[in-house]
């Protein structure tokens, strides 16, 4: 977007170049705009000649898109700043922004990194699912994510020579304590996706806010808005309510090879598949209207912002109630027989004593 005549961006306190450089970039112009336009005496830019007299001569106040030499030069008329009526509070145009930025990704992204390093369901290039230690094993792939870890087949070996019922009972040990070390990973997955989930929920606002900020700019630039008696096309643009990120699907890891998907990716991946499955209620138009005066398209800018802001609050609600539920469904998977004698089920940590005794 084009800054006004002679103008430089103005930095925004709290939207970071580093951290949100779109929303950045796209604020600090709309900084200098706000300035230009407050100001019409020190530019050739939008303004309203006010009728110094107007119990007198009956004149109602004009709205101009350029200044306007024989008006300047009336002394009846004196120029003033399209947004006045919003002078009292212009931290407004920037407050749901600010709201918004602010998330940073690298920070989010150690800690994701860690809740996708699982010890049986994930492996890097210097650790290799193995059954005999050459890295030649195949990893066991029956299980909701692929168990790269060589533990199974390692436990099998050592107990080679065991006969009666510890061997069963040994057996039976490390089928159910795999499959709890394994849905205990899956918990941190399903933590690890909500955290991308978070993350495209305000990268999503973030993104929408810049382009109305964008679009207003370019009604504050146009030169022909008024002049020619014509009305300006309204800006229209379908997006999505954030709130249909909150239970949009992302993969953390592969398949396959089980290597972690960057945040950031996955992230992207969730606001993808947002807009591919939302529904008509989680549909929206970011728009500026067709109103003639500079200011009421500004308030309505302001009113869109403050909406995104509104859902931004009601998607991480939701988000952390879903969050909740999809833990509770995978503890329900990771239930098992504590004793083979036994018909209970439990979700403790298994113990090898429950089936060595049995």
């Amino acid at each position: 977007m084009s800054l006004p005549p002679g103008a430089g961006p103005v930095p925004v306190s709290g939207i970071s170049s580093d951290i949100d450089p779109e929303l950045a970039k796209a604020a600090s112009e709309l900084n200098a705009w706000i300035k230009y336009l407050m100001d019409p005496n020190s530019n050739d830019g939008p303004r309203i000649y006010a009728d110094r007299s107007p119990s007198a001569t009956g004149e109602t106040d004009s709205e101009f898109s350029k200044r306007v030499e024989p008006l300047d030069s009336d002394a009846q008329y004196q120029a003033e700043s399209v947004l006045r009526d919003l002078a009292g509070d212009l931290g407004q145009f920037f407050r749901s922004a600010q709201a918004v930025a602010g998330v940073k990704e690298s920070a989010l992204e150690a800690t994701y990194l860690k809740l996708t390093e699982g010890c049986f369901t994930y492996t890097d290039k210097n650790r290799k699912a193995d059954t005999d230690g050459a890295g030649n094993g195949e990893p066991v792939t029956d299980v909701k994510y692929p168990e790269l870890h060589p533990a199974r087949m390692n436990w099998m070996q050592m107990r080679k020579s065991w006969y009666g019922k510890e061997d069963t009972g040994a057996h039976e040990y490390e089928n159910d304590y795999i499959a709890y070390s394994v849905y205990t990973e899956n918990l941190l997955y399903i933590v690890a996706l909500n955290l991308a989930r978070y993350r495209a929920i305000f990268k999503k606002a973030g993104e929408d806010i810049a382009k109305l900020m964008n679009a207003l700019m370019e009604r504050f630039g146009r030169k022909d808005v008024f002049d020619d008696g014509s009305s300006p096309a309204t800006f229209d643009w379908k997006s999505i309510a954030v709130t249909g990120i909150v239970a949009a699907v992302g993969t953390v890891i592969t398949g396959g090879a089980a290597a972690p998907v960057m945040m950031g990716l996955v992230a992207t991946e969730v606001i993808g598949e947002a807009v591919k499955t939302t529904q008509d209620g989680r549909q929206k138009h970011l728009e500026l209207g067709n109103a003639d005066a500079l200011a009421d398209i500004a308030r309505k800018y302001v009113s869109e912002a403050r909406k995104i802001e509104d859902e931004v609050a009601q998607a991480i609600t939701e988000l952390y109630s879903q969050m909740r539920n999809e833990l509770d469904d995978m503890r329900e998977k990771r239930k098992y027989q504590a004793k083979p004698t036994d018909s209970a089920t439990t979700m403790w940590v298994p113990h090898y004593k429950d089936y060595i005794e049995a």
